[in-house]
């Protein structure tokens, strides 16, 4: 019984703080983008991430962006979990992995 209780909470804490974490990288990433003058055509957080960009401790997003003169570009855009901030390990930054760019 207690561990039921246990697995749900661990479940429940985990559940609501992964959509807390994700919620932070998008306000994080539409402020950069805002502070570069770009549109977000389109952002989402896929699965599964290349292994050359994954890494413990950072939240991923695909995205689409346009610029002020209309041309598009699509990239990676990293930044640090809520948790890896938490524990002051990592900062509020963005970084912003082209695709166009080797």
């Amino acid at each position: 019984m207690r561990f039921g209780i246990c697995a749900v909470l661990g479940i429940s804490f985990a559940i609501v703080f992964s959509i807390v974490s994700r919620r932070r990288g998008q306000r994080l990433i539409e402020d950069w983008a805002r502070l570069h003058e770009l549109t977000i055509v389109s952002i989402r957080q896929p699965t599964i991430v290349p292994l050359w960009k994954a890494g413990r401790g950072w939240e991923y997003f695909r995205a689409t962006l346009r610029d002020k003169v209309g041309d598009v570009r699509e990239c990676w855009i990293r930044c640090p979990t809520l948790g890896l901030v938490f524990f002051g390990r990592g900062t509020d930054y963005v970084e912003v992995i082209d695709d166009k760019k080797s």
